[in-house]
């Protein structure tokens, strides 16, 4: 990464001022309040910049560059650590039949679920919010076939770019339009991670090396309706599967409010687990073979310019629940203001009951500006 990195700053001092550069992004305070088990509350105050740099094309050449600063003030007055988290620094050339894309990049395989159990990269996207592992280091080849058809091959370094190929992570993805439906394909093989030697994915036995999956997403008569369907696994004939159902409606309340309700089921099969993971981190009876779980959200437009969501995570099993409000509202001078929280609820030992790893209560407020 750190070659990719005096690339950038070499061609934005040397090259750049020859070209029209144009700045833009924006600056967000949060404030994250947790209350634990133990009726204690902790915080913690969190400024964060994110700036884009908008760079003209260059022949048949896209630049992108992005990239967050985290504590930036609290680095300068408060002795607080700053760092700086690289979203995209890449460089994406069009070819007559393909584009290829090379350096720091969002690769995500969404589709429209809240919870994404067959992206590239698990987890990278949840509920609508992203996180860092969505933006990695990687070569993609893109093949259109048609408007609506084409195909991705990855490679990339999770821990970044480097010579040593066990490192390397790779996927291929078929996307096709069948009836008014997008349809994939994808293939991911995971890079080894090692710790002391020692294989992490296969010593922790939550996320093998290999998984093949489908997903699906179009309409039936007023709804909308998604799915997926994926195989983990180290041996083809020893794995497990995990599936995924969805369905979105709208609707108006009136002529000018529309509401908006998506509802999903979630299953993965835990019959391979060791025991001391299902009944230790997913409290899960030892004769249960299946993590069933249900998410629905609805999505109110109060007006114009504010908006309030509700979300709900249930485990089917032992009815443990997560609810996550949400108050959205874009204030005078662009400033928009989130006020969101998660409640944790469940009997003692179940998957979403308060515990030492589980808050009873968070909230996160957070003020943006955009420029």
């Amino acid at each position: 990464m750190k070659w990719l990195i005096c690339s950038a700053v070499f061609l934005l001092i040397h090259i750049l001022p020859l070209y029209a550069v144009d700045m833009g992004g924006s600056a967000e305070l949060q404030a994250d309040i947790s209350l634990n088990e133990s009726n204690e509350i902790d915080y913690e105050i969190i400024e964060n910049t994110d700036i884009e740099i908008f760079i003209p094309k260059i022949g048949n050449n896209d630049i992108k560059c992005e990239f967050i600063i985290y504590k930036p003030l609290q680095g300068l007055i408060a002795g607080k650590e700053m760092s700086i988290f690289f979203k995209k620094l890449y460089l994406r050339s069009k070819f007559p039949y393909a584009k290829l894309t090379i350096g720091r990049q969002p690769v995500s395989w969404s589709f429209g679920s809240m919870i994404n159990a067959v992206d590239y990269v698990l987890g990278s996207t949840a509920l609508s919010e992203e996180n860092n592992s969505k933006y990695t280091d990687a070569c993609e080849l893109y093949i259109p076939l048609n408007w609506n058809s084409g195909i991705s091959l990855i490679a990339s370094f999770p821990d970044g770019f480097t010579s040593d190929m066990h490192r390397l992570k790779s996927g291929a993805r078929i996307r096709m339009g069948i009836m008014n439906y997008d349809i994939t394909l994808n293939y991911v093989r995971e890079a080894d991670t090692l710790i002391n030697g020692i294989n992490a994915l296969a010593f922790l036995s939550i996320i093998p090396s290999q998984r093949i999956a489908m997903t699906f997403k179009g309409d039936l008569l007023d709804l909308g309706i998604y799915g997926a369907a994926g195989y983990y696994f180290d041996n083809i004939d020893n794995g497990f599967f995990s599936y995924m159902l969805g369905i979105d409606y709208s609707f108006f309340l009136n002529y000018k409010t529309k509401i908006i309700v998506q509802t999903e089921y979630l299953g993965i099969d835990v019959n391979d687990l060791p025991l001391y993971l299902k009944i230790g981190m997913l409290k899960m009876d030892s004769t249960d073979n299946r993590l069933d779980m249900g998410i629905i959200t609805m999505n109110y437009p109060i007006d114009e310019f504010s908006s309030f969501t509700m979300t709900g995570i249930v485990n089917a099993d032992d009815y443990s629940f997560i609810l996550s409000p949400m108050y959205q509202i874009l204030l005078p001078f662009n400033i928009d203001l989130k006020l969101s929280g998660f409640m944790f609820a469940g009997k003692e030992n179940t998957l979403f009951s308060q515990s030492s790893l589980m808050m009873k209560f968070t909230s996160l407020l957070s003020l943006t500006y955009q420029w």
